[in-house]
């Protein structure tokens, strides 16, 4: 009986050809389960956002780099004081809430929150937007919070009387170290200019005191 190896130690050439196409049929199956779990994947997350009224969605970091490209790069945050509404609230002894988009292409696209406090830098696996306000929800984990870009009209401004409020805002709401819901608002930094600055050493009598850190 012939011996599918020769005497030289070379394959025969049927066995090449069935050892070839296993492996190639091996390469298809994994290709096609990472796709199809991916797939799967991405129903889960339009399902947790009620696919029947999701718009569109981006999946993937470059779809998610593309959809950050449309929105300012740069924001500040402005906060409600009574009496004032809206301002630049600059507290003591740190600065304003400033926040980006990091979407460098050798990167997960990131939001990076400088002077937030905690979770300063969070990845944005994906974003859908939703087809009742168009608003944007960002997919971060669920220890980071609830993070949503919501367009400017009619309906959001009459939530917020007298805020000048142009295009879109960005809200971050998060659960705070105390268990308080703790609700971050954020403007174009273009737009800056519309809202008043107010120091929290002016506005106690006392001013801010010395430094702790001194």
């Amino acid at each position: 009986m012939n011996s599918p190896l020769s005497s030289q130690g070379k394959v025969s050439g049927p066995v090449l050809v069935f050892t070839l196409f296993g492996l190639a049929f091996l390469a298809f199956a994994i290709i096609f389960s990472v796709a199809y779990l991916q797939k799967i994947s991405d129903q889960k997350l339009l399902a947790s956002e009620n696919g029947r009224e999701v718009l569109d969605s981006a999946m993937t970091p470059d779809s998610v780099r593309t959809w950050l490209r449309r929105l300012p790069s740069e924001w500040v945050r402005v906060t409600a004081v009574e009496g004032q509404g809206y301002v630049l609230y600059i507290p003591c002894y740190t600065h304003n809430a400033t926040l980006n988009f990091k979407i460098h292409a050798d990167g997960l696209p990131k939001i990076i929150c400088e002077y937030c406090d905690s979770l300063n830098e969070i990845i944005i696996p994906a974003i859908v937007r939703l087809r009742n306000d168009s608003s944007w929800n960002f997919q971060i984990a669920a220890q980071a919070g609830h993070f949503q870009m919501l367009p400017v009209t009619d309906s959001l401004l009459s939530h917020f009387p007298e805020a000048p409020f142009k295009d879109s805002i960005l809200l971050w709401t998060r659960t705070a170290e105390n268990g308080r819901i703790d609700s971050l608002l954020f403007v174009a930094k273009s737009q800056e200019g519309e809202f008043e600055v107010v120091k929290a050493e002016d506005e106690n009598p006392e001013g801010c005191g010395t430094d702790p850190e001194d």
